[in-house]
């Protein structure tokens, strides 16, 4: 594989990542964002859940594995593993995060390559109207604005899932997602999450929401149905675990897109 076909299969693999978490994650939140906890109310096993508050110094690492079939066909596999570091945060929700890309491989027609030299830095801020960027830094222009959005929405995916009210398990609630794409765009879905279950992933209880989504748009031709699992830290209100499935059209083209993030220690690589 030559160094412009590794670009290509890098650059379509996160492309679909992208597609697909815009059915999965939701804008930042405005105003003061409240820490995620859980609060035991009266009925045992009922979580009060609110938004993170990010604390300077937290380092999380992840691996993330995208993979994609096209028209039945399998496109590239992506996976990385990147760590993030809070570098700063107010008591009114602004922060900025670094994510550093570790390592990272592309895998196509049974080929794998080592692809880390194309990845950037990528700067996750949020301002005090609520408002997320991102900044990129290095790698191939390319390969940078797909990745950097990516990590923009999972920076705040948990923001649209979280319910007003207290919830226990069995629990359901309506959700309405809207996600920055590609050139200034935006995508929209809209669907139900449910309080699946809990979960201990790496010593902690996590509590497990089950979310289905479908995409609007008024192009009946794009269509995307995706089914996803997120962990989350109801103590820290950080972010542990996504699993998700997407099917849908895109262009005519029929797409499934599947995306894995799990934790990894966040001192040993």
């Amino acid at each position: 594989m030559n160094r412009h076909q590794n670009i290509i299969g890098l650059v379509a693999g996160l492309a679909l990542a992208g597609f697909m978490v815009s059915t999965l994650t939701g804008a930042a939140a405005h105003g003061a964002a409240a820490a995620l906890r859980n609060r035991r109310a009266a009925v045992e096993d009922t979580y009060t859940l609110s938004k993170r508050v990010f604390k300077v110094g937290d380092v999380s690492r992840y691996k993330l594995n995208v993979k994609a079939n096209i028209d039945g066909k399998d496109a590239a596999t992506v996976s990385l593993t990147f760590k993030v570091t809070t570098k700063s945060a107010k008591p009114s929700g602004e922060f900025t995060l670094v994510n550093e890309i570790e390592t990272a491989t592309s895998t196509n027609e049974g080929k794998e390559q080592d692809i880390s030299a194309f990845m950037p830095v990528v700067t996750v801020s949020r301002d005090k109207a609520g408002k997320v960027i991102n900044k990129s830094e290095g790698g191939n222009p390319q390969a940078a604005e797909q990745i950097a959005n990516l990590l923009q929405a999972l920076a705040t995916i948990n923001d649209a899932y979280l319910p007003k009210d207290p919830v226990k398990i069995g629990d359901k609630w309506k959700v309405a997602i809207t996600n920055p794409g590609n050139g200034g765009g935006a995508t929209k879905a809209v669907g139900e999450a449910t309080f699946a279950d809990t979960e201990t992933l790496m010593g902690i209880k996590s509590v497990k929401l089950k979310v289905v989504t479908d995409l609007v748009t008024e192009n009946a031709e794009e269509k995307s149905h995706s089914v996803s699992t997120l962990n989350i830290d109801p103590v820290s209100g950080k972010l542990l675990k996504v699993s998700a499935k997407a099917e849908g059209t895109s262009m005519g083209t029929k797409m499934v897109r599947e995306l894995e993030l799990t934790p990894l220690p966040a001192d040993t690589k």
